[in-house]
């Protein structure tokens, strides 16, 4: 029988792909709000406005990155059933063709939205939903290149953040200091996830920071991220107007991530320290914007 966008099996494939990728679709959602509240608040915006144009923003940003991991998935799928991984393409709950077609339509819907907003939007979700193109589908396919995926993390990250401004048709001195703080954050941090995955990633002909330079410079430059951030975080307080909570929650977010990056610097080191250094890392990309919310109130 043939499948429609309308048939059960369809909704079934949207219901299970858009489970699958939920969290993604929350995080990069969540640095778009970040951005856009550290924009409005700075300038003095009042929060009816902010929240009429997040009504919008937000899930305009949350089905672009479902759209974009989504279209991972369906180029990883090959490889996934080769490691076991539990996605909805390897266990045959979705088939590739529905799979595309949850594709398409969370990254028209993300566009659409984005260009009721303004056209500023509207680009830089194209230029999100183009680099997110680029990383999974060949001949490109830069999450193969050497630095592909950290740079292609970094700057969905970074757009997620200035899609929030140009929301607001803002771009305040404010949002340069986000960005200036989060880019080298992330390019510095985002290997450690991969720490876990370096035999996967092996196998696949990704070259990650971790098989490049190997586990312990990796995990040098995940305390080079922290360090730089609380560096920052000062800067914040003196010149951005930040207040004192800022400081002391980047404190605390620091302390917390060097006491488990340097026991990982340590002789003995398994699969479990590796997970737990994941974890963190994944924390700390979800309450660095809340921090930066909070910091600037």
């Amino acid at each position: 029988m043939n499948k429609t966008i309308l048939s059960s099996n369809q909704i079934d494939a949207f219901k299970a792909c858009s489970s699958n990728r939920l969290k993604m679709g929350v995080v990069y959602s969540f640095w778009a709000l970040s951005g856009m509240l550290v924009t409005g608040l700075s300038v003095g915006l009042n929060f009816s406005n902010m929240l009429q144009i997040g009504g919008i923003i937000l899930p305009a940003w949350f089905s672009l990155t479902l759209g974009v991991y989504i279209l991972n998935d369906i180029y990883d799928r090959e490889f996934d059933k080769l490691i076991d991984r539990e996605q909805p393409l390897v266990n045959g709950e979705v088939e590739s063709i529905e799979a595309m077609v949850v594709v398409l339509t969370f990254t028209a819907l993300g566009l659409i939205l984005s260009a009721v907003v303004n056209i500023s939007t509207l680009l830089v979700s194209m230029l999100f939903l183009g680099i997110g193109v680029i990383y999974s589908v060949p001949p490109i396919n830069l999450k193969k290149r050497i630095l592909g995926k950290q740079f292609t993390l970094t700057f969905a990250f970074l757009l997620s953040i200035l899609v929030g401004g140009v929301a607001l048709r803002g771009f305040p001195s404010v949002l340069s200091f986000m960005i200036l703080c989060v880019g080298p954050f992330v390019i510095l941090m985002t290997p450690i996830p991969d720490l876990k995955d370096m035999e996967s990633d092996k196998e696949q002909g990704c070259k990650t920071i971790p098989l490049l330079i190997g586990p312990e410079r990796t995990i040098d430059l995940g305390i080079l991220a922290f360090a730089s951030l609380l560096s920052l975080s000062f800067l914040g307080y003196f010149l951005y107007n930040f207040n004192i909570i800022f400081v002391f929650s980047i404190f605390s977010l620091c302390a917390l991530n060097f006491h488990q990056l340097l026991k990982l610097r340590g002789d003995e080191r398994d699969e479990e320290d590796y997970l737990n250094a994941r974890k963190k890392a994944w924390v700390a990309g979800i309450l660095l914007p809340l921090i930066f919310i909070i910091g600037i109130f």
